[in-house]
Protein backbone atom coordinates (compact mmCIF):
# COMPACT_ATOMS: atom_id res chain seq x y z
CA UNK A 1 0.00 0.00 0.00
CA UNK A 2 1.52 3.49 -0.90
CA UNK A 3 1.54 6.28 2.02
CA UNK A 4 -1.64 7.22 2.63
CA UNK A 5 -2.99 11.20 1.80
CA UNK A 6 -3.80 13.92 3.36
CA UNK A 7 -3.18 13.05 7.17
CA UNK A 8 -3.96 16.23 9.31
CA UNK A 9 -3.22 15.84 12.78
CA UNK A 10 -5.41 16.64 15.69
CA UNK A 11 -2.82 15.74 18.50
CA UNK A 12 -1.24 18.38 20.73
CA UNK A 13 -3.76 21.10 20.10
CA UNK A 14 -3.48 23.65 23.10
CA UNK A 15 -6.85 23.43 24.56
CA UNK A 16 -7.17 26.95 25.26
CA UNK A 17 -6.96 27.16 21.53
CA UNK A 18 -9.98 25.39 20.52
CA UNK A 19 -12.88 27.94 20.87
CA UNK A 20 -10.49 30.70 19.08
CA UNK A 21 -12.22 32.80 16.90
CA UNK A 22 -10.35 33.77 13.49
CA UNK A 23 -9.46 37.23 14.91
CA UNK A 24 -7.79 35.39 17.87
CA UNK A 25 -6.33 32.90 15.53
CA UNK A 26 -4.62 35.29 13.44
CA UNK A 27 -3.34 37.77 16.59
CA UNK A 28 -1.61 34.48 17.71
CA UNK A 29 -0.23 33.57 14.34
CA UNK A 30 1.13 37.12 14.33
CA UNK A 31 2.39 36.64 17.98
CA UNK A 32 3.86 33.59 17.19
CA UNK A 33 6.05 35.70 14.54
CA UNK A 34 4.29 32.85 11.73
CA UNK A 35 4.75 33.48 8.32
CA UNK A 36 2.29 32.61 5.14
CA UNK A 37 2.52 29.86 3.78
CA UNK A 38 4.03 29.68 0.43
CA UNK A 39 5.19 27.28 -2.18
CA UNK A 40 8.21 25.43 -1.19
CA UNK A 41 11.68 25.83 -3.63
CA UNK A 42 14.66 23.41 -3.99
CA UNK A 43 16.32 25.76 -1.17
CA UNK A 44 13.47 24.50 1.24
CA UNK A 45 14.21 20.63 0.68
CA UNK A 46 16.94 19.76 3.48
CA UNK A 47 14.06 21.08 5.83
CA UNK A 48 10.96 19.56 4.08
CA UNK A 49 13.03 16.19 4.87
CA UNK A 50 13.73 17.04 8.09
CA UNK A 51 10.44 17.87 9.02
CA UNK A 52 8.85 15.08 7.84
CA UNK A 53 11.05 12.57 9.08
CA UNK A 54 10.95 14.19 12.58
CA UNK A 55 6.86 13.51 12.33
CA UNK A 56 7.21 10.00 11.68
CA UNK A 57 9.59 9.82 14.83
CA UNK A 58 7.22 11.73 17.16
CA UNK A 59 4.28 10.66 19.25
CA UNK A 60 1.88 11.34 16.65
CA UNK A 61 3.62 8.33 14.17
CA UNK A 62 0.49 5.90 14.91
CA UNK A 63 -1.45 8.41 13.55
CA UNK A 64 1.00 9.40 10.44
CA UNK A 65 1.62 5.81 9.06
CA UNK A 66 -0.89 3.07 8.03
CA UNK A 67 1.98 0.58 9.10
CA UNK A 68 5.63 -0.66 10.13
CA UNK A 69 6.17 -1.41 6.64
CA UNK A 70 5.15 2.02 5.26
CA UNK A 71 7.23 4.05 7.90
CA UNK A 72 10.52 1.71 6.93
CA UNK A 73 9.94 3.03 3.19
CA UNK A 74 9.27 6.52 4.24
CA UNK A 75 12.73 6.26 6.26
CA UNK A 76 14.41 5.08 3.82
CA UNK A 77 13.85 7.20 0.99
CA UNK A 78 16.89 8.32 -1.28
CA UNK A 79 17.15 12.08 -1.79
CA UNK A 80 16.08 11.65 -5.24
CA UNK A 81 12.95 10.34 -3.94
CA UNK A 82 12.81 13.04 -1.82
CA UNK A 83 13.11 15.05 -4.48
CA UNK A 84 10.47 13.46 -6.56
CA UNK A 85 8.08 14.03 -3.54
CA UNK A 86 8.59 17.83 -2.77
CA UNK A 87 9.90 20.07 -5.52
CA UNK A 88 7.58 21.63 -7.85
CA UNK A 89 6.90 20.80 -11.21
CA UNK A 90 3.67 20.61 -13.60
CA UNK A 91 1.79 17.53 -11.67
CA UNK A 92 2.95 18.41 -8.00
CA UNK A 93 4.17 21.19 -5.46
CA UNK A 94 4.23 21.46 -2.07
CA UNK A 95 3.15 24.51 0.45
CA UNK A 96 5.39 25.11 3.83
CA UNK A 97 4.76 27.73 6.91
CA UNK A 98 7.36 29.07 9.00
CA UNK A 99 8.24 30.40 11.98
CA UNK A 100 11.49 32.48 11.02
CA UNK A 101 13.67 29.55 9.75
CA UNK A 102 11.94 26.63 11.13
CA UNK A 103 9.40 24.78 9.51
CA UNK A 104 6.48 24.72 11.47
CA UNK A 105 3.55 23.12 9.02
CA UNK A 106 3.43 21.86 5.48
CA UNK A 107 0.97 19.45 2.77
CA UNK A 108 1.52 18.84 -0.74
CA UNK A 109 -0.50 17.61 -3.27
CA UNK A 110 -0.25 15.72 -7.00
CA UNK A 111 -1.79 15.19 -10.17
CA UNK A 112 -2.54 11.60 -11.19
CA UNK A 113 -5.43 10.65 -13.40
CA UNK A 114 -7.69 13.42 -13.86
CA UNK A 115 -7.18 13.90 -9.83
CA UNK A 116 -5.57 16.04 -7.23
CA UNK A 117 -4.42 14.46 -4.29
CA UNK A 118 -3.55 15.90 -1.09
CA UNK A 119 -0.90 14.46 1.16
CA UNK A 120 1.20 15.08 4.39
CA UNK A 121 -0.65 17.76 5.80
CA UNK A 122 0.73 17.85 9.45
CA UNK A 123 1.11 21.08 11.57
CA UNK A 124 3.84 20.61 14.76
CA UNK A 125 3.44 20.03 18.05
CA UNK A 126 2.53 23.85 19.80
CA UNK A 127 1.09 25.48 16.55
CA UNK A 128 -2.03 23.60 16.75
CA UNK A 129 -5.52 25.37 17.09
CA UNK A 130 -4.66 28.43 15.43
CA UNK A 131 -6.34 28.09 11.88
CA UNK A 132 -2.08 26.52 10.18
CA UNK A 133 -4.15 23.60 8.87
CA UNK A 134 -7.36 25.60 7.25
CA UNK A 135 -4.65 27.93 5.96
CA UNK A 136 -2.87 25.19 4.40
CA UNK A 137 -5.39 23.76 2.98
CA UNK A 138 -6.41 27.00 1.21
CA UNK A 139 -3.65 27.91 0.17
CA UNK A 140 -3.53 24.05 -1.73
CA UNK A 141 -6.89 24.61 -3.34
CA UNK A 142 -5.81 28.05 -4.56
CA UNK A 143 -2.67 26.65 -6.38
CA UNK A 144 -5.04 23.87 -7.71
CA UNK A 145 -7.64 25.97 -9.25
CA UNK A 146 -5.06 27.97 -10.69
CA UNK A 147 -3.41 24.74 -12.40
CA UNK A 148 -6.66 24.10 -14.00
CA UNK A 149 -7.95 21.45 -11.27
CA UNK A 150 -11.03 20.13 -10.52
CA UNK A 151 -11.76 17.27 -8.18
CA UNK A 152 -9.43 16.82 -5.06
CA UNK A 153 -9.32 13.68 -3.22
CA UNK A 154 -7.74 13.00 0.37
CA UNK A 155 -7.35 10.40 2.86
CA UNK A 156 -8.17 11.03 7.03
CA UNK A 157 -8.20 8.60 9.32
CA UNK A 158 -11.31 7.73 10.93
CA UNK A 159 -11.99 9.27 14.90
CA UNK A 160 -9.83 12.52 13.30
CA UNK A 161 -12.76 14.88 14.21
CA UNK A 162 -10.77 18.30 13.45
CA UNK A 163 -9.20 17.13 10.03
CA UNK A 164 -12.97 16.16 9.03
CA UNK A 165 -14.13 19.18 10.10
CA UNK A 166 -11.11 21.33 8.19
CA UNK A 167 -11.70 19.43 4.95
CA UNK A 168 -15.74 19.10 4.90
CA UNK A 169 -16.00 22.79 5.67
CA UNK A 170 -14.30 23.13 1.70
CA UNK A 171 -17.28 20.82 0.67
CA UNK A 172 -14.84 17.48 0.85
CA UNK A 173 -17.32 14.31 1.36
CA UNK A 174 -16.61 10.54 2.80
CA UNK A 175 -16.85 8.02 0.04
CA UNK A 176 -19.05 6.53 2.99
CA UNK A 177 -20.74 3.74 0.79
CA UNK A 178 -20.36 -0.06 0.43
CA UNK A 179 -17.11 0.47 -2.04
CA UNK A 180 -15.80 2.96 0.18
CA UNK A 181 -16.17 1.42 3.21
CA UNK A 182 -14.46 -1.36 2.23
CA UNK A 183 -11.47 0.67 0.80
CA UNK A 184 -11.09 1.85 4.41
CA UNK A 185 -10.41 -1.32 5.10
CA UNK A 186 -7.54 -1.72 3.12
CA UNK A 187 -6.28 1.66 4.05
CA UNK A 188 -6.50 0.49 8.02
CA UNK A 189 -8.55 3.00 8.93
CA UNK A 190 -8.30 6.17 6.35
CA UNK A 191 -11.43 7.69 4.74
CA UNK A 192 -11.13 8.71 0.79
CA UNK A 193 -12.63 12.04 1.00
CA UNK A 194 -13.55 14.03 -2.13
CA UNK A 195 -13.99 17.49 -3.39
CA UNK A 196 -16.01 17.14 -6.64
CA UNK A 197 -15.70 20.89 -7.97
CA UNK A 198 -12.72 22.75 -6.74
CA UNK A 199 -14.15 25.46 -8.81
CA UNK A 200 -17.76 25.62 -7.75
CA UNK A 201 -19.77 28.79 -6.42
CA UNK A 202 -19.94 27.06 -2.52
CA UNK A 203 -16.37 25.87 -2.92
CA UNK A 204 -15.25 29.56 -4.04
CA UNK A 205 -17.27 31.21 -1.33
CA UNK A 206 -15.32 29.01 1.79
CA UNK A 207 -11.79 29.30 -0.02
CA UNK A 208 -12.32 33.39 -0.23
CA UNK A 209 -13.58 33.52 3.04
CA UNK A 210 -10.61 31.47 4.64
CA UNK A 211 -8.02 33.03 2.65
CA UNK A 212 -9.58 37.13 3.20
CA UNK A 213 -9.59 36.34 7.06
CA UNK A 214 -5.92 35.18 6.96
Amino acid sequence: MSENPFKPISLGIDQTRKSMSREEQRAERERLHIEEPRKATPKDLEKLIAFRLAAYESEDRGKIVSSQEEYLRVKNRTHQEWEDIFLESENRFAMLVSNGSEVVGMARAEFSKDVWELYNLFVKKGFRGIGISSIITVMLLKEIQARGGKEVRAHIKEGNVESFGNVESFGFRKNDTEQGRAQKELDKGFWEVKLVDVNSPEVVKRINEVFNAR
